[in-house]
């Protein structure tokens, strides 16, 4: 538990809410992982969309997160979202995209 005191040392935050809590780089031409943190395994459920599943869960499912892709020309989202798995789907059009995707959690962990 540790507290940051901001540069200007008007503010303050504690270190791990500001951590991230679970991160993955997916290769999707390989189906694996290129680099990870606090992940157990990845799934591809279908085209364009894959779960992860946690290796130490998160406190609720209102936890925030990101995913990006390699063409940032798509739509993408999160969803559904459990304290051990979160589902990335990619959106091109009328289709789902297979690309690679890069996806951080923030949150509290159970």
């Amino acid at each position: 538990n540790i507290t940051i005191t901001s540069e200007g040392g008007s503010a303050t935050m504690q270190l791990q809410q500001g951590l991230a809590k679970v991160f993955v780089s997916w290769l999707y031409a390989s189906n694996t992982f290129a680099d990870s943190f606090n992940v157990s395994s990845g799934t591809d459920d279908a085209t364009g969309q894959y779960t992860y599943t946690f290796t130490n869960a998160m406190d609720n499912a209102n936890y925030p997160g990101h995913i990006t892709l390699d063409n940032n020309l798509n739509q993408h989202w999160l969803n559904p979202r459990t304290t051990i798995s979160v589902r990335g789907r990619m959106y091109t059009g009328s289709a789902y995209s297979d690309q690679n995707n890069f996806v951080s959690i923030n949150g509290d962990l159970a």
